[in-house]
């Protein structure tokens, strides 16, 4: 049960989508052909474990041509590869699956790692910007220290912008690309009243906030059908970031971390080009945002789904 009583149904309920899933769909499916990721060459951060891990399986499962992860523990890449790469055998996709052992959030190592991609020739086409600090440290923002926080907001947001720029500087090419940005949904529910567990935290939702705005930034200045970018809050999935702040798997009911990985496939595929530059959760349903009475605030409302003022719409009240 909950520590917090009421924490899973902040959490899991919403009335965004008549239905909404907290496990695989079809309409997610990655050997769906509509959501076929041939030829692509992705790029996931933090790729080794958690969320990243699902996503680059995901990734494979959609017969991306290459699937590239990072991690700064020598041991955890190695054990991600080998697991990647029996999956891509058990899969008959031919995925090519290989590693960085890089500090994703240097801005010197990052430097190096997209010079190497250069030197040998390898063009990303999918950008996952899943890596971040989940911070451990609770209290209000003035007693954890300025230098800590921006430390923070370095790793969770410059970084993603870093990595950006240098996806951005590649060689043209004629294959549409994407972005996507694994943020969270504490982003906007910050508040003791939304969920105690995240307003204890502040320096998470404060950097993931200016994250997932350098994000919509980018994304407002960009084509879509040159680079598709998203940013999806990937549910409540039990991972090493809940066990290293202390949360027990038996917290509550977490989701199944493939839903989120699926999603991400989605996300990068033609089907999701409409909510480009938007903020999604992957547990509301895809095909009623495609095709539900939603549609229509986003494709005419532009603040719609974006990070902004709650309450405010332009100069006038929401």
């Amino acid at each position: 049960m909950s520590v917090y009583p009421d924490f899973a149904k902040r959490v899991f309920e919403n009335n965004v989508t008549n239905t909404t899933h907290r496990t695989p769909y079809p309409a997610v499916d990655p050997t769906r052909p509509e959501l076929s990721q041939k030829g692509r060459t992705v790029f996931i951060t933090g790729g080794s474990a958690g969320i990243g891990f699902a996503i680059a399986k995901a990734f494979i499962r959609a017969s991306a041509a290459a699937v590239i992860i990072s991690g700064r523990r020598q041991h955890k890449l190695n054990e991600a590869i080998a697991a990647l790469t029996k999956e891509a055998e058990t899969a008959g996709t031919g995925t090519r699956v290989s590693g960085e052992n890089v500090d994703v959030f240097d801005p010197e190592a990052i430097d190096k790692l997209w010079a190497g991609f250069a030197a040998k020739g390898i063009v990303i086409d999918v950008l996952i910007l899943n890596a971040a600090r989940m911070a451990s440290a609770t209290g209000p923002i003035l007693s954890l220290g300025s230098s800590r926080v921006w430390e923070t907001m370095e790793i969770n947001a410059r970084s993603l912008l870093l990595h950006t720029e240098k996806f951005h500087q590649q060689p043209k090419g004629d294959k549409p690309r994407a972005i996507i940005n694994i943020s969270t949904q504490a982003i906007h529910q910050c508040h003791k009243e939304h969920v105690p567990i995240v307003a204890e935290r502040p320096e998470y939702s404060m950097t993931k906030l200016a994250g997932t705005m350098v994000m919509q930034y980018v994304a407002l200045d960009a084509d879509p059908d040159e680079v598709q970018i998203l940013s999806y809050h990937p549910g409540s999935t039990y991972s090493e970031a809940w066990s290293s702040i202390g949360v027990p798997e038996e917290f509550m009911p977490f989701d199944d971390i493939q839903l989120p990985g699926n999603y991400a496939v989605w996300a990068a595929s033609p089907e999701a080009k409409f909510l480009h530059g938007r903020f999604v959760w992957s547990s509301w349903d895809v095909d009623e945002l495609a095709n539900g009475p939603l549609r229509k605030r986003i494709d005419s409302e532009v603040d719609f789904l974006r990070v902004g003022i709650f309450g405010l719409r332009g100069e006038n009240l929401a």
